[in-house]
């Protein structure tokens, strides 16, 4: 029998979906598109569908498709085939749908993937090689089902055995994202390193919780959640610096509170090759071309020919 789950929340539109699923709703239901939703031109896509679902099956969320009308007899007979179509996205619908717009840009594209299974890491990198994508960049802070649940990113056999699966079916450059929610960080990253990793990209979200004092339930329906923002960047920085030390010539993409050219520069000098704005962008979207110019700025102020000579130029006391 279907289980419905405990917080089921409604998401109009694709914006509303992405709130549902970060604000904590186990599952989203949302309109089939083209089926009764003559009267609601504002709703989802069919490629705004794929792409809800692909983002609320990366979070471990389920997607109920519903009906706000009823259907004609020619929506009836394509139903079913919407359904499976719309229950089936994932690597393959980023594939089919997104990679041919970000393909119309000059820019690299760098797939993320997340996966239960080693299998699941190898299935997705052939896929994603197959199809172009010019680097992979490999989630590890995600729970391994065979090991009861343990996240990967915790454990340096675990990081080392999704990094191996990762490679030995990719024929792109392979970046692990390292989560910060360890006892030594150093430990996993050479742990991924002897295991053939391209290049390192951190920090992942810090582990944190929030309480509401009046009704005393976590702000956060999964009880803890991510933290990212300006207040991560000084972990950010100290864990790049570690891992520069640690993996001497391992390219690292530095990310973790950035929101100015004067934060990118510190995962810079750190070590960073490169650097990477999450957070920021949700507050104003223009924030990587920003960081872009304020490190320019920067770096003709203190006479640098090239931005990359930041990188790894920390003095350390």
């Amino acid at each position: 029998m279907l289980q419905i789950p405990e917080l089921l929340a409604p998401a109009g539109d694709l914006e509303r979906l992405r709130y549902a699923v970060c604000y904590g709703a186990d599952a989203v239901y949302c309109a089939l598109p083209e089926f009764g939703m003559r009267a609601a031109p504002a709703n989802f896509t069919p490629e705004q569908l794929a792409e809800g679902v692909v983002y609320a099956h990366a979070r471990g969320r389920k997607v109920y498709l519903t009906l706000n009308t009823l259907p004609t007899n020619e929506e009836a007979a394509r139903m079913p085939d919407a359904i499976r179509e719309a229950a089936a996205a994932g690597v393959d619908a980023f594939i089919a749908h997104e990679l041919p717009e970000l393909r119309r840009h000059d820019l690299a594209v760098i797939a993320n993937i997340s996966g239960n299974t080693p299998e699941e890491y190898g299935v997705m990198c052939e896929k994603l090689s197959a199809a172009g994508v010019d680097m992979i960049e490999v989630n590890i802070s995600c729970p391994n089902v065979k090991a009861g649940g343990l996240a990967y990113g915790t454990r340096p056999e675990l990081a080392a055995e999704v990094t191996h699966m990762a490679k030995s079916h990719s024929t792109v450059p392979v970046m692990v994202k390292l989560s910060p929610n360890v006892t030594d960080i150093t430990e996993i990253a050479r742990a991924v390193a002897d295991a053939g990793a391209d290049a390192l990209s951190l920090i992942n979200t810090l582990r944190g919780m929030r309480i509401d004092v009046r009704t005393r339930r976590p702000i956060l329906k999964m009880n803890t959640g991510g933290l990212s923002g300006p207040a991560v960047l000084p972990v950010a920085v100290r864990m790049v610096w570690e891992v520069s030390c640690a993996v001497p010539g391992l390219p690292i993409l530095g990310m973790g509170g950035v929101a100015k050219g004067e934060d990118a520069a510190q995962l810079m000098l750190a070590g960073a090759a490169a650097v990477a704005v999450g957070t920021a962008c949700f507050a104003d979207p223009y924030t990587p071309v920003k960081v872009r110019d304020g490190l320019k700025e920067l770096a003709q102020a203190q006479g640098l020919e090239s931005i990359a000579q930041l990188t790894g130029g920390v003095r350390p006391w």
